[in-house]
């Protein structure tokens, strides 16, 4: 983490804050530019029979990649996310993503994302996160 502020971010994320009650287990680390996650989803996050509900898939990605895009020195909001779910992603199984910085342009900061189960390619999502003005961090 850049500051003590990105650790309380962290620390208190909605997907996978430790302090958080309800954060799925997603456990998160950053290594030369490359963010690296994993999870075994439970019962409790049951979308389809035996499967992961898609809006945890999306917020997964939505994690592991804001966590990424810390890479570019800047922080931004999600604008846009884009998931392709290519297989249901298992309860139960050992879920590995990876994250990187794709590109930054101005206040646009793009990172790509996949998750896997073993060998085999489950999604992929791409995000678009937008680095407010400088006035809103100051408030």
């Amino acid at each position: 983490m850049s500051s003590p502020a990105d650790a309380v971010l962290a620390e208190r994320s909605p997907v996978s804050g430790r302090s958080n009650p309800l954060a799925p287990p997603l456990h998160l680390e950053m290594t030369e530019g490359v963010t690296r996650a994993w999870a075994v989803w439970t019962d409790a996050y049951e979308g389809p029979p035996g499967c992961l509900h898609g809006g945890w898939v999306a917020a997964a990605f939505d994690d592991v990649m804001g966590l990424a895009q810390m890479a570019s020195g800047k922080a931004g909001f999600t604008g846009t996310l884009t998931v392709k779910m290519l297989k249901p992603t298992p309860l139960h199984k050992r879920i590995d993503y990876e994250a990187g910085l794709d590109r930054v342009e101005g206040r646009k900061i793009w990172c790509k994302a996949t998750a896997r189960c073993g060998d085999e390619l489950l999604g992929e999502a791409e995000i678009v996160f937008i680095s407010p003005r400088a006035p809103f961090w100051e408030e």
